[in-house]
């Protein structure tokens, strides 16, 4: 898959990634990092609700976020690293997205939880 201008961020894994160890995405782009805690305070979202990795490629950073009851759901992204720079609100709108999401499997978690 090219990095062509139709999609500036995918759901799935990049194509060109290679098997490497994830790391914290603190330690990968704290620039992501940091609007991944804009969005999860936006929402009322502890960050340790999130386990939060990313790796690092050739032509940007593909990430990772588990949430969930035993963080068991995946959300996953690649960003070019001219998008970070250029266009930030893209990886804005992931993270405003993914954060919805996590809001909503919490709550549905916590329905399950209380449920007789």
């Amino acid at each position: 898959m090219s990095w062509g201008d139709t999609s500036m961020w995918m759901k799935k894994p990049c194509e060109e990634e290679q098997v490497r160890l994830a790391r914290p995405l603190e330690l990968v782009s704290s620039e992501l990092y940091r609007m991944l805690l804009h969005e999860l305070a936006r929402n009322h979202i502890h960050p340790y609700d999130v386990k939060a990795s990313g790796t690092r490629d050739g032509g940007g950073i593909q990430i990772e976020l588990r949430y969930g009851e035993r963080f068991n759901q995946l959300q996953t992204a690649c960003f070019k690293r001219e998008v970070i720079e250029e266009k930030p609100e893209e990886a804005a709108n992931f993270f405003r997205d993914v954060g919805d999401e996590i809001k909503k499997a919490m709550i549905s978690d916590y329905f399950k939880m209380m449920k007789p």
